[in-house]
């Protein structure tokens, strides 16, 4: 019900979307977390902290390459 809220309200920001999946997260849902991730990157694909938290799940899931990915998105967004 609630990503039927989001998707109303909020088609187009990725903030909400990326503060549930935090929460989801803190809750150990961590499938969930990932794509509430991977749908704010959809919706703003610089979203630095979404690619950093997406590469830090997929780091701890197993999934190197992944990890990478988003960590290198993440950096390459911060300037760094």
């Amino acid at each position: 019900m609630f990503d039927r809220f989001l998707e109303f309200f909020f088609p187009d920001d990725c903030q909400p979307h990326f503060n549930r999946a935090v929460a989801l997260e803190e809750l150990d849902c961590a499938e969930d977390a990932l794509n509430g991730y991977r749908k704010c990157l959809a919706i703003e694909p610089d979203y630095a902290d979404s690619h950093y938290n997406l590469a830090r799940l997929k780091e701890l899931r197993g999934d190197k390459q992944g990890a990478l990915r988003h960590y290198n998105g993440y950096r390459r967004i911060q300037g760094s």
